[in-house]
């Protein structure tokens, strides 16, 4: 990538777990880079859309492993508002899964284009 954005991370962010702490920065990171490569996109720089897939793709699996543990420290430790954490994460997994369906839709939107331009 040719531009570095700033990590989106801060330390106001930290929640004094050390497992899920380093989990959420890493998370921080790759929406980063996600920022970044649509920057560079704005701005006229190219970017090839494997770049693209590949981050998002590192975001959604990175989701469901952080999830996870997140999920079962929050059983462990009786969290209050369990299911109401859990709803978040649904709902966050959702927001993924309509951003890669509309992804998909536009590359094989460009797919049958090319089709009828070659």
């Amino acid at each position: 990538m040719d531009s570095k954005k700033e990590n989106l991370w801060k330390v106001k962010y930290l929640l004094d777990i050390k497992k899920i702490d380093k989990q959420h920065q890493y998370f921080f990171s790759i929406c980063s880079k996600i920022a970044s490569l649509c920057d560079m996109a704005r701005s006229g720089k190219q970017v090839r859309i494997g770049q693209f897939l590949v981050t998002i793709f590192e975001l959604r699996s990175y989701a469901f492993k952080h999830f996870a543990t997140e999920e079962s420290l929050l059983v462990k430790y009786n969290y209050p508002d369990l299911f109401k954490h859990i709803e978040v994460h649904d709902m966050y997994l959702e927001k993924i899964h309509e951003f890669t369906n509309r992804i998909k839709n536009i590359m094989n939107i460009f797919r049958l284009l090319l089709i009828r331009i070659l």
